[in-house]
């Protein structure tokens, strides 16, 4: 497969990136009784969960994807027998009838192109949250997974599939605490603030495919900051709200039904109205700390609601008097032993 990155992004904005259908690939709905899976996972920092998964339901896990050779030389004793690549369309190109479905844990700014690729070649997929990189993406791969019937696709996000949160999700949408006009979600950052784009040359490693990291981010000399810590600039990571954030403002999500403001179209006609407050702004990277309110309108029977995010480290928190205002809702300390709690 010889398509350079530029050619490959110029056919995806033309929507013809040279992948099949393939017509020997089966859908979730023909499986064989007992039959396995064959699977792949593309990112290994994080993927190396769906490894363990894979195994424990003992299914086929036929390829692994990486763009740090290293990453994958780190696994080698739990993928044996396993194909390994470095670029995501090439596994896919290769593997052709041999793969069912993909799970996909790479960066923010790639996840939505390594996604979209897999479900036009009719793979199952699995990818992390926050599965975009901005809202033009989000609603590109939905309009994509709605076209796609026969695959079934899914985003991961931490504990939604556990009894904990199933259970107190129930209690919440029947009532059980009441009626809910305001949410506060809080994460604690260890400090993260503006980092500037590195001006340094560095030699790029062989083991490392830049290419295929940089994805559809505009072109920059390598750095390993930039592949190490992609989360610090906007152009790679979705800040703290597409880390911490979607996992801690699920709850509220879901036990507001918010998801019923796009039933049935792909806007409402009564928009969620955002407001934030930070300390400075900045296209390069994210702020200390946020604190971002979203007015949600009224959904069916469900009144409006104002939901707070609130992000920085425990000092400033506690500074600004956010700790202790949640405390005082709570009626309880929020330092929960043996949780995440107030971090």
């Amino acid at each position: 497969m010889n398509t350079n990155r530029r050619e490959f992004l110029k056919k995806a904005a033309l929507g013809t990136s040279g992948l099949l259908i393939l017509r020997s690939s089966r859908t979730a709905f023909t499986y064989e009784a007992n039959s396995k899976m064959n699977l792949a996972v593309v990112g290994l920092k994080y993927g190396r969960f769906h490894l363990e998964r894979i195994s424990e339901s003992n299914q086929n896990l036929v390829a692994i994807c990486d763009i740090n050779l290293k990453k994958m030389d780190d696994v080698a004793d739990r993928t044996q027998g396993a194909r390994r690549f470095q670029d995501f369309r090439q596994m896919i190109e290769e593997m052709g009838g041999q793969l069912d479905g993909i799970f996909i844990a790479a960066p923010h700014h790639s996840q939505t192109t390594i996604a979209a690729e897999a479900m036009k070649a009719g793979k199952h997929v699995y990818c992390e949250k926050p599965l975009s990189h901005d809202i033009g993406e989000a609603r590109f791969i939905r309009q994509l997974a709605r076209k796609h019937k026969g695959i079934i696709t899914q985003m991961g996000n931490q504990g939604v599939a556990t009894d904990a949160f199933r259970s107190t999700l129930e209690r919440v949408q029947q009532g059980g605490i009441g009626e809910v006009r305001e949410v506060h979600v809080w994460f604690t950052s260890p400090g993260r603030g503006i980092y500037p784009w590195y001006n340094e040359i560095v030699n790029k490693p062989d083991y490392i495919n830049w290419d295929v990291f940089q994805g559809p981010a505009l072109n920059r000399s390598y750095h390993p900051e930039y592949v190490d810590n992609w989360r610090k600039w906007r152009a790679y990571g979705g800040g703290w709200l597409g880390s911490g954030g979607a996992h801690a403002i699920h709850m509220a999500f879901k036990g507001l039904d918010i998801g019923a403001l796009w039933k049935g179209g792909e806007g409402s006609m009564n928009p969620i109205r955002v407001k934030a407050e930070v300390p400075v702004i900045s296209s390069v990277g994210y702020p200390e700390w946020e604190h971002v309110t979203y007015d949600i309108p009224a959904r069916d029977s469900l009144p409006p609601a104002r939901i707070h995010w609130h992000i920085g480290s425990e000092e400033h928190l506690k500074e600004r008097g956010i700790i202790q205002k949640l405390e005082k809702l709570a009626g309880t300390s929020l330092d929960w032993k043996k949780s995440w709690a107030p971090t």
